[in-house]
């Protein structure tokens, strides 16, 4: 077995072993989502083009606050409603994490994904925002 493969597998079953005893906490970015929701960039990119306000070099933070200038708070909910309203099922990746026997998660997402993926294995979920 080559050195590079055998180190690899040493690494998974430590990762497993302490995932296992609870020594292990897991951190979830976007890209755990990604496929089902856009990312911050591409929900800005989007609203500038539903806008009419450009995208480019500007600062992501000043977009959403454009928006509501050039077309009203109400305009900005509703266009994050269409976005996120629509039904969604958890990624294969967060089903697989969520079989994992967790104490601790972290994540930076803005969806549920995660939370149903873990309601799914039939696991409690406190989440503190």
């Amino acid at each position: 077995m080559d050195a590079s493969v055998a180190e690899m597998l040493r690494t998974h079953r430590f990762l497993f072993q302490e995932i296992s005893a609870g020594n292990a906490v897991l951190f979830c970015g976007a890209g755990v989502s990604q496929a089902r929701y856009p990312t911050w960039s591409q929900l800005v990119e989007r609203l500038a083009a539903g806008a009419g306000l450009p995208a480019d070099d500007c600062d992501y933070l000043d977009l959403p606050q454009w928006y509501v200038e050039a077309r009203g708070r109400q305009a900005l909910e509703q266009a994050l409603v269409h976005i996120f309203d629509a039904p969604a099922e958890p990624t294969p990746l967060l089903r697989l994490l969520a079989r994992f026997p967790w104490d601790v998660i972290f994540t930076t997402n803005y969806d549920q994904l995660l939370e149903k993926a873990l309601y799914e294995q039939g696991r409690q979920v406190d989440v503190v925002v």
